[in-house]
């Protein structure tokens, strides 16, 4: 069924926004008079999601949420007020007004997971469809804590990321700054000095600046990757745009087996999570694929995932799925005659991160030895220019010192 964004205001005024899940706008809008909500603009999403998104949902800040409600209920506080305790003491959560935003919609006879979609957060599907299932089964610390280990399985992965690429993304920023200094700033410094020295006709600056400054194309390249790498990053967030940056990326030589890694290890920890909470099979699948990230796997999902309430197998319906590795499928068929599918997905993620780590190191030393090799070869072309124009002016100038005819 399709599924509609709205903004609607309650009986005191107060304003609403959210989305629902309805056959058609009439049924909508009478599902949220039934909740004492008068619509105020009711338009219909393909995909349940914005078009268009700024705000990037990262792992740290929701295991740190997800914790702390599990630690709470755990210590038999309710949930309102353990939203609040958060929304007052995590002042730089991206999550604190969200938090409070939640608690007051749940004083207000709000359930769990409508008031989190409403809260001005983008939570993703999967969180929203895992509290609902909490709610309905009375087990929402325990789903909460699900939550907690998996945004902070997903958070370790991404730090170990980080410092897999830290010393040649540190490298590769030294490499431009250096040749920047050499192409810009030295000549604008030796013209100065040149000037405070008295010098009518500061040769060495003018030969040196126009010998660096044949160095703008490749500043201009480096701007240009830049702003490339934030255009990119930018369109990748956005789903309508994210699955032909994922057919570009998939393409890529070498480089693309590390996305079909990444979404394939995403799926199976999600899915792992998922089954554990006891979520429909069906579901699960659809919402595991929005967890991956990958827009061909979401929607290979929507398609397959109706035949497991036909009574197919899981690992059937995988099998059909793109970018899956097959270990996943084996594991799952395996799972289903033992009854520790679960286990085995988690396991199954493990590995695939573990895969794509080898991965990144690998791409990440090559990127070492190009940009090195890179800034080598600049850096020896502005030096050897430097000091071609140094001797020609030396010779230039002793030839008319001595008044040798040119």
């Amino acid at each position: 069924m399709p599924t509609f964004f709205y903004e609607a205001r309650d009986r005191d005024g107060r304003p609403h926004q959210g989305t629902i899940v309805a056959s058609d706008p009439r049924q909508a809008y009478e599902q949220l008079r039934q909740q004492g909500l008068w619509v105020t603009r009711l338009k219909e999403q393909t995909d349940g999601r914005p078009k268009f998104t700024l705000v990037k949902v990262e792992p740290e800040p929701m295991a740190m949420f997800f914790r702390h409600l599990n630690g709470a209920m755990r210590a038999g506080m309710g949930l309102s007020e353990a939203l609040t305790i958060f929304a007052q003491t995590e002042r730089r959560s991206p999550l604190r007004a969200a938090a409070q935003r939640a608690a007051d919609l749940m004083a207000q006879g709000i359930a769990p997971s409508k008031a989190l979609a409403e809260s001005g957060y983008p939570f993703p599907p999967f969180v929203l469809a895992m509290v609902e299932v909490g709610e309905k089964s009375g087990n929402l610390d325990d789903v909460f804590q699900l939550l907690a280990r998996h945004f902070e399985r997903e958070n370790a992965f991404r730090q170990e990321l980080r410092r897999a690429t830290m010393y040649p993304r540190f490298l590769f920023a030294f490499a431009i700054v250096l040749i920047l200094i050499v192409a810009f700033v030295m000549p604008v410094v030796m013209e100065k000095l040149l000037r405070a020295k008295g010098e009518t006709e500061p040769f060495l600056a003018a030969h040196y600046g126009a010998a660096t400054r044949k160095m703008l194309p490749i500043a201009t390249l480096i701007a240009l990757g830049f702003l490339g790498r934030a255009v990119w990053r930018f369109l990748t967030r956005q789903p309508i745009f994210a699955p032909l940056v994922e057919t570009i990326r998939l393409s890529l030589p070498w480089v693309g087996n590390l996305p079909r890694l990444l979404a394939a290890a995403r799926f199976a920890r999600a899915l792992a999570m998922m089954v554990g909470a006891g979520m429909e099979l069906s579901h699960s699948v659809e919402l595991a694929a929005d967890a991956a990230g990958s827009p061909q796997l979401q929607t290979a999902a929507r398609q397959h995932a109706p035949r497991l309430q036909k009574g197919e197998p899981l690992s059937a319906v995988l099998m059909d799925l793109p970018l899956l590795h097959p270990m996943v499928v084996r594991i799952v068929a395996t799972g289903e005659k033992t009854g520790t599918i679960d286990e085995g997905l988690t396991k199954a993620a493990e590995f695939l991160e573990s895969e794509a780590l080898t991965a990144i190191r690998a791409q990440a030393d090559a990127a070492y030895f190009v940009c090195f090799f890179l800034a080598a070869i600049a850096i020896f072309l502005a030096v050897a220019r430097f000091w071609m124009h140094w001797y020609g002016g030396m010779v230039e100038a002793v030839d008319k010192f001595m008044g040798v005819d040119q």
